[in-house]
């Protein structure tokens, strides 16, 4: 989850396209939720 948050904050900060190409390539790994809150009950 860091390495998104610091490629979403370069990109936003220099512009460069590698940051933004990074983070649109990972960010569906991460984990927003606890799985916790995604089961039913």
């Amino acid at each position: 989850m860091r390495h998104l948050s610091a490629a979403l904050y370069l990109y936003a900060a220099t512009g460069n396209t590698g940051y933004r190409t990074y983070f649109d390539a990972h960010y569906t790994d991460a984990h927003l939720l606890p799985m916790e809150l995604c089961l039913p009950l």
